[in-house]
């Protein structure tokens, strides 16, 4: 029997190309976008400037953050190997890892502002498996 972990990761390990361009030029979804990027940023502390977004997949919120502030030092993170080597090549200057969002491969305190937004659906049960060990 396949558990849902595999049938998530199978499902989401490759780019979606499409829902990427949808969201960059569809003119209602951008213009949501923009207004959310704005509100992510208001959180920001006044002398930061290191972001790190959880389950980044292929970029999406980074290219609207991108749009609205230059001083932004961005940090994606996200379990598909092909959707970081996607943000990779459109994103030459960001900094993006392959890893697990239930096991952070940073030290405490390292950034100004952590963003989970398009992740914590993918989580629940995960965590259901930690419960029962």
């Amino acid at each position: 029997m396949t558990d849902q972990k595999d049938i998530q990761k199978e499902f989401h390990k490759n780019t979606d190309i499409r829902r990427f361009l949808n969201r960059i030029n569809n003119p209602f979804l951008s213009a949501k976008e923009k207004k959310i990027s704005s509100l992510i940023l208001e959180r920001m502390p006044p002398s930061g400037e290191r972001l790190l977004e959880i389950g980044c997949g292929e970029g999406n919120n980074l290219f609207f953050i991108r749009n609205e502030s230059d001083n932004i030092k961005y940090f994606g993170l996200d379990f598909s190997f092909e959707k970081i080597r996607f943000l990779k090549q459109h994103f030459k200057e960001e900094r993006a890892i392959c890893a697990d969002a239930l096991s952070l491969p940073f030290k405490e305190g390292t950034f100004d502002l952590i963003l989970f937004r398009d992740l914590l659906h993918h989580v629940p049960f995960a965590r259901e498996k930690d419960r029962k060990s």
